[in-house]
């Protein structure tokens, strides 16, 4: 045959070489007493030449590895054991070439050198290696392994694998089946930097043992890594000190910390602080102390600039005074002097403002109108019972507050036969004339209130200047008797408990109560429930409180937040910060905060309700600061916020009513969710901030809520 010709057929035909060794590698491995004929039922074709590898390596073996010699090397773990060690190895441990990690190209030059060369077109089946497989002597069962030995038994091939054992712990037993058996030497390696290894054949294995890490030198930390090794970590004798030459002792380990030689070595400006207050003085780390002439130059000229070493930079102003009385003496630092007419305007519309250089300055020529005025003071008359002050640059003499306030006797009203009338100082120091009374002693008059009680229980009896009084009781619920009660109305019964007529609503259909709650504040004795209101004021004397003020809805009283001395909610613990528009130090010492809360309201079932109130609002108008709002709280739930002072969400004002401090009626829906239950009504007040405190505060008023039902 051709060998060139064999070689390209060969070449061609190398996957199928391949394919066919894998296949007769199976059956080597199948164990003894497996014939040929045994590979023959399995494998569809046998007519393919075994080419086998050259091992490439039979040096020490890794623990575990395969040599890629086709042959599974037991692990380290049990070689060194001396009882499993070295127990040998049979050609049934090997595996086929196929799985070796040798390199592919070195099988295929090993392969391509025992392939005999064929002609062109020749059939290279017929020179391939076929195993035996019928046989009349043990001669002719060579299957050309050297890991089998082969035998005839009844004209047939049997082929058993050799056992491979050298009785030693430091070796691996394997087998080969070009060479037959070899023992590499048992690997030790343990994966860890840190220890020594090696096999000892009396200790019967692997021995393992640490290194050392110490290096002799007491200026490092020896430590070691299972897979870095040794490590050497050097002490840190840095002092944070630029002006030293930081080392270690390796003979101690201590530290040393020598001073450079470098005068003007430093760390800190405040080293180098030269005592001259013309320089600046800072020190430049690893350059030294740096002395800077200090600039004295302001940018005005209407200063001489200087500096003093001792005392720093000096100013002396510059003297633009012209010697005139009318003219204003300033100085522009860009510009010089400058000497402009003065103004001589004073303020007051009650004088004629000029300026005379021969009077020496301004006058304020009074215009001649004697109730012209700027101040209270120019505005006090000799009447004491008058309140007098200045209103508009015009005086305004008001009447006392005091209605008892006099200034001779015949100012003094209620005059009766009961009283004899002086009028006198109210307390030795005082300046205010007032009323006084005494009892004449006549028959019929008294001295106090209870000398005036009668049998009527709807009349207020006083005792007025020694005369007795009997004004209608202010409350229409007041009763002598339960007769006094009747209503005519099918959903009440009344009667008269202690003096007043207590109403008790009927379960009737169609009858409920319109108006479950009022508050107009000025008395106890109208139905309100001002009385039983709780409050929460941590910043008093600031807070809710009942106070007329300078305004109320009703009568004389309403609901207010704010200080009642001041007449504003300004912080009086914290006067600086609070007195300004802008600039508070200090908002938490400013804010101020407080709530009030009204007594159980037991709201009627089936229908919803309103809260209807009056509200005189002197504050910040927006809704970002001095909040001013509404909540409804009912057993069990959260607080709901019905109502609240804002700008653009919840507008303050609407449209027709954009001023402040003016009176403005307020509804707010109660949740469908209190329908029938008993609720409380909290109103709030929080400043945030202590800015723009100085208006008077909050007045709320004829607080009611009323049903959608009938009234009775």
């Amino acid at each position: 045959m051709n060998p060139m010709l064999f070689r390209e057929t060969f070449m061609q035909r190398l996957p199928l070489v391949l394919c066919t060794i894998g296949c007769l590698v199976l059956w080597a491995c199948g164990g003894n007493g497996v014939g040929p004929d045994d590979i023959t039922a399995d494998t569809p074709d046998q007519g393919t030449d075994v080419v086998p590898d050259v091992p490439t390596d039979l040096g020490e073996t890794d623990e575990g590895s395969d040599p890629g010699i086709g042959t599974d090397i037991p692990d380290t773990e049990t070689v060194a054991d001396p009882g499993s060690a070295d127990e040998g190895v049979t050609g049934e441990d090997i595996p086929d070439s196929s799985d070796s990690s040798d390199n592919g190209d070195s099988e295929v030059s090993d392969i391509a050198e025992d392939v005999p060369d064929v002609e062109d077109g020749q059939d290279v089946e017929e020179d391939i290696f076929e195993i035996p497989t019928s046989c009349t002597v043990d001669e002719d069962c060579d299957d050309k392994n050297a890991c089998t030995t082969g035998t005839c038994t009844d004209e047939s091939c049997v082929y058993d694998a050799i056992y491979c054992a050298d009785a030693e712990v430091c070796t691996v037993d394997t087998c080969h089946h070009l060479t037959g058996c070899y023992y590499p030497n048992l690997s030790c390696d343990d994966n860890d930097e840190c220890t020594e290894e090696h096999c000892d054949e009396a200790a019967g294995g692997c021995l393992y043992a640490d290194i050392s890490c110490d290096d002799d030198s007491a200026c490092t930390t020896d430590s070691c890594h299972k897979f870095l090794g040794c490590q050497h970590v050097s002490t840190n004798c840095d002092d944070n000190n630029v002006c030293t030459i930081d080392s270690c002792n390796p003979a101690t380990g201590g530290c040393i910390n020598t001073q450079v030689a470098d005068p003007d070595c430093c760390n800190t400006d405040n080293e180098c602080q030269d005592g001259n207050e013309c320089t600046l003085d800072t020190c430049v780390l690893g350059s030294g102390c740096v002395h800077i002439s200090q600039s004295c130059a302001d940018g005005s000229i209407c200063t001489l600039d200087s500096c003093h070493p001792l005392i720093g930079c000096e100013y002396e102003q510059l003297d633009c005074d012209d010697g005139l009385s009318c003219t204003a003496d300033t100085c522009d630092a860009l510009q010089g002097c400058h000497n402009s007419v003065q103004s001589c305007d004073d303020n007051s519309p009650c004088t004629d403002d000029f300026c005379s250089e021969a009077e020496g300055g301004c006058v304020f020529a009074d215009l001649g109108d004697p109730n012209c005025c700027v101040a209270d003071s120019e505005c006090v008359d000799a009447d004491a019972c008058t309140i007098d002050s200045c209103i508009d640059n015009q005086c305004n003499h008001a009447p006392h507050a005091d209605p008892l306030c006099c200034n001779t006797v015949d100012d003094c009203p209620d005059v009766s036969d009961c009283t004899i009338v002086t009028c006198s100082l109210t307390v030795p120091e005082s300046t205010d004339f007032s009323c006084s009374y005494t009892p004449t002693g006549v028959v019929g008059c008294c001295t106090e209130d209870e000398h005036c009680v009668d049998t009527d229980s709807c009349t207020v009896d006083v005792c007025v200047n020694y005369g007795c009084v009997h004004n209608p009781h202010p409350d229409p619920n007041c009763c002598n008797t339960t007769e006094d009660c009747e209503d005519n109305n099918l959903c009440t019964t009344r009667e008269c408990v202690d003096a007043i007529c207590e109403t008790t609503w009927l379960d009737t259909p169609g009858c409920c109560n319109s108006q479950p709650f009022l508050a107009t504040f000025d008395t106890t004795l109208l139905g309100d429930f001002f009385g039983d209101f709780s409050y929460d004021n941590p910043n008093d004397p600031v807070g809710w409180s009942i106070f007329g003020g300078e305004a109320s809805s009703s009568a004389t009283l309403a609901l207010y937040f704010g200080d009642p001395l001041t007449l504003d909610f300004a912080n009086p613990d914290a006067p600086a910060c609070c007195t300004t528009f802008f600039g508070c130090a200090n908002d938490e010492l400013c804010q101020v905060t407080g709530s009030v809360t009204t007594p159980y309201i037991l709201l009627p079932p089936g229908v919803s309700s309103t809260l209807h109130f009056q509200a005189f609002v002197d504050t910040d108008p927006g809704g970002s600061y001095d909040k001013l709002w509404i909540e409804v709280l009912a057993d069990g739930v959260e607080p709901v916020v019905i109502w609240e002072k804002g700008f653009a969400t919840l507008p303050w004002f609407p449209a027709s009513e954009t001023q402040m401090a003016v009176w403005v009626d307020k509804t707010a829906d109660l949740p469908a969710s209190t329908i029938g239950t008993q609720v409380q009504i909290r109103f709030n007040f929080d400043s945030i901030d202590g800015e723009n405190n100085l208006g008077e505060g909050v007045y709320l008023d004829n607080i009611k809520i009323l049903s959608a039902c009938i009234s009775p």
